[in-house]
């Protein structure tokens, strides 16, 4: 007998044109063994101002093929790359991965010769049902092709302390499942909203399933619990894992530190 399938944790996304914005400072694209993760913060500032905007968009046809994907540079690269790309996106009536993975590189060379002074970096994943695979890349300006990422890829002003975390962490996308991967991208993202300037509010997550075949986003009280470090037995806190860390130096090296006591 087949067994009805469960109702998705997920609701249907609605993605709309890019709006005006500043810079994504951060975003995360995971390569996991059922799926496809992508989280970023969500914080936008002008200088004076903050706000909390959209960083994360996609284009799909449901239960045949879809790409999400999320910018770091200036508003205006960010804004102009977008809107070509889900122009373009939005005219492709059948899908063939060789000819998206080109008419990317087509848009990002765009930008790199008609705005030399940018500097434009995108994650972006991909799913098709038929045939069944996902993809996960890295674009910017400058770089002559699509780099093809196998576990994960960030993007934002500097990354060395989520990569750092991600390498000491991630164990390859035959293990993770998305439903880990969106605890592990919002971990991550928590530290760099920590520790990187421009980084904060909410984290975004979207996800794709290949037992869903589209785009999900979790709902409210899930992306408030994964936030919030829900995998820990209680909140997320950076100084907790700070001090894991010092601990784990002065034992290692008990004759140069004389930590304090608690």
């Amino acid at each position: 007998m087949i067994r009805p399938q469960p109702k998705p944790l997920f609701p249907r996304p609605n993605s709309e044109r890019l709006p005006e914005r500043k810079a994504v400072t951060f975003i995360v694209g995971l390569k996991c063994t059922d799926g496809l993760v992508l989280c970023s913060d969500s914080s936008e500032t002008d200088g004076w101002t903050k706000k909390n905007v959209q960083k994360i968009f996609w284009h799909e046809k449901p239960k045949k093929w879809g790409i999400a994907f999320g910018c770091s540079g200036s508003a205006a690269s960010c804004s102009n790359f977008g809107d070509r790309l889900l122009d373009q996106l939005r005219a492709e009536r059948k899908f063939n991965r060789r000819t998206m993975e080109k008419t990317i590189e087509a848009h990002i060379d765009y930008m790199g010769k008609e705005y030399p002074d940018e500097r434009l970096q995108v994650i972006l994943s991909l799913y098709s049902t038929n045939p069944r695979e996902t993809r996960l890349y890295k674009a910017e300006t400058g770089a002559q092709c699509l780099a093809v990422h196998s576990d994960y890829a960030c993007a934002g002003m500097d990354v060395s302390l989520a990569r750092f975390f991600l390498d000491s962490v991630f164990t390859g996308a035959d293990y993770v499942t998305v439903n880990d991967g969106m605890y592990l991208g919002a971990f991550v993202t928590n530290i760099m909203k920590e520790k990187a300037d421009g980084v904060g509010g909410p984290t975004q997550i979207l996800v794709y399933q290949t037992n869903s075949k589209q785009w999900l986003i979790p709902m409210p009280e899930m992306l408030a619990k994964i936030d919030k470090g829900g995998f820990i037995k209680g909140s997320f806190k950076f100084a907790d894992l700070e001090k894991s860390v010092r601990q784990f130096c002065w034992s290692r090296f008990p004759h140069e530190f004389r930590p304090p006591r608690d």
